[in-house]
């Protein structure tokens, strides 16, 4: 076995990147560099024919084997393509399309393909939405948009006030803050009971709570209950 020279910073990511079960450098570097790449759709008939996951409508093939993770309420989620399906891995369920398996762990309803990682060749985190084919996506027709309801508007002025925090976490005075001052950039009101709104907003809206109403898990309490802190999930 050859001996290479690699700086200290260098050898921290390089373990950084570590699986269970890996025991050297050999073994990660062995898992990341014979990974498989994904591959553009170029010839849908070929594509049909291919092994792991084919997604036609956003133009990307992914390899047998290929694997993709995430982070769900602090727990590391991976699911690699085989067979036309990603097979969940521990349970080893199946799902016909990114979507599905989104829901199959529990985060509901979501835009998946930013939801959803990659290592890529350089052995950093990337979101598959980087390997979608612009130019080889079906756009489906466009439904008319109909005015939102109040809650989805405080929903949607409570995510765009996490997301100006850095990182998309904190505490809930800041959270107070950053959403007063979307709603008032939007000309919209920041009546006496705000806070409470924002507060019933975060939790109806966060599997975390024993409020959560169901349907899209937005919010996520990386402290758990009662720490007063939020984070975008």
């Amino acid at each position: 076995m050859r001996q290479i020279a690699v700086s200290v910073e260098i050898f921290a990511k390089i373990w950084a990147l570590r699986e269970a079960g890996e025991e050297t450098e050999n073994d990660i570097l062995a898992r990341l560099l014979t990974q498989a790449p994904t591959q553009k759709v170029e010839n849908y008939s070929e594509a049909q024919a291919s092994p792991g996951f084919r997604d036609l409508r956003h133009g990307v093939l992914f390899p047998e084997g290929f694997e993709i993770f995430r982070s769900l309420k602090g727990e590391d989620v991976r699911a690699r393509a085989s067979g036309g399906r990603w097979v969940l891995k521990g349970s080893g369920a199946l799902y016909g399309s990114l979507n599905e398996l989104s829901r199959g762990v529990g985060a509901g309803t979501e835009n998946a393909w930013a939801s959803w990682f990659f290592l890529g060749p350089d052995g950093r985190r990337q979101q598959i939405s980087t390997l979608r084919d612009p130019t080889a996506v079906v756009r489906r027709k466009a439904r008319p948009a109909g005015p939102l309801s109040e809650d989805a508007l405080w929903l949607a002025d409570v995510r765009a006030g996490l997301a100006a925090i850095e990182d998309g976490r904190g505490l809930l005075d800041d959270i107070y803050k950053a959403v007063e001052q979307v709603r008032r950039a939007q000309g919209r009101d920041w009546p006496v009971a705000a806070k409470a709104t924002v507060l019933r907003i975060l939790e109806e809206s966060s599997s975390d709570s024993d409020a959560f109403k169901g349907g899209a898990d937005h919010f996520a309490m990386p402290y758990g209950k009662g720490a007063g802190f939020w984070a975008l999930r």
